[in-house]
């Protein structure tokens, strides 16, 4: 049985024994995908996103109510030569939520958040959106033509059609995509699994370099996320002793119970780095940036090659 059949059926069992399970599953799944390296892997920066504090760390003890991140994307060049992109996306606030942001901090907007211009995408035989929210695609579907485009299809229903909750996070022009409907290998050693929570159709990417695991994912906006106990970030330590978890999702999940089992599953899935052991070869699809106005946000961020 496969580490992603495994996880299928640990995601049918209820009670205590379920986290373990989908651990074990994870764990199956992270040494398939360590047999084969991708040829090459890099960022391509988008643009930068003012966010409220409380909307993505919300345990943490900041001063400022608003937190800059970094929105990217990735791409990849699989063993076989097959050219993958995760998370292309607009440049500028493209959702309700960051318009609604834009205009209320017009200034730290300015100085921080400007608008920029739309990424210059490679050529690529296939593109993944892992998660739409805080996402729009209209301009760089477009740039991209008709190269296939997917994502998972409870995500594209979510987008189409977002609940009361998720409205803000959405744009709201729906671009149509290739619905995937289950967890599968989308070229050699690269992993898209279905790992709702964060958003509803949320999936998490997982492939490997030289041998050592890493996971794409929007469940988190800074590598202590996943390792909250190791952080330097004021009130994160506290608040999972206080709850008794191993990670910290972000205050604007679709599902909190489910993106807790989401980063359970992916700390299974990551490699731990080389440079600091006590943290996970995460890469946040949107990472918190150092910026003037929080001097004391001292996050891990995250690397490719660590």
């Amino acid at each position: 049985m496969s580490g992603l059949d495994e996880l299928e059926r640990a995601r049918t069992i209820t009670g205590p024994a379920r986290v373990g399970r989908l651990r074990d599953a994870a764990e199956a799944i992270s040494d398939e995908v360590r047999k084969t390296s991708v040829r090459s892997a890099s960022h391509i920066a988008i643009d930068r996103v003012l966010v409220e504090t409380r909307a993505v760390i919300p345990d943490a003890r900041l001063v400022s109510p608003l937190v800059a991140l970094s929105r990217r994307a990735l791409v990849h060049v699989a063993n076989d030569g097959t050219r993958i992109l995760i998370d292309p996306s607009d440049a500028g606030p493209c959702t309700p939520y960051e318009e609604r942001i834009a205009s209320r901090h017009p200034v730290a907007q300015r100085a921080l958040a400007a608008r920029g211009q739309d990424a210059s995408w490679p050529e690529v035989d296939l593109v993944v959106s892992s998660s739409l929210a805080l996402r729009s695609i209209v301009r760089t579907r477009v740039a991209l033509g008709m190269t296939r485009w997917i994502a998972m299809r409870a995500e594209l229903e979510a987008a189409r059609g977002p609940t009361t909750l998720d409205l803000p996070r959405y744009a709201r022009t729906f671009v149509e995509l290739d619905p995937i409907d289950r967890s599968l290998e989308i070229a050699p050693g690269v992993f898209l699994i279905d790992t709702a929570g964060p958003s509803v159709g949320h999936a998490s990417i997982a492939f490997s370099i030289d041998g050592k695991v890493y996971v794409h994912t929007h469940s988190g906006v800074f590598v202590d996320a996943w390792s909250p106990y190791e952080s330097n970030i004021s009130g994160l330590r506290e608040a999972v002793r206080l709850r008794g978890v191993e990670a910290v999702i972000r205050g604007d999940a679709s599902d909190p119970a489910r993106a807790i089992e989401t980063m359970a599953i992916e700390r299974a899935l990551a490699d731990r780095r080389a440079d600091k052991p006590a943290l996970f070869r995460m890469l946040p699809a949107m990472e918190v940036v150092p910026t003037p106005f929080m001097p004391r946000l001292r996050p891990a961020l995250s690397t490719l090659g660590s």
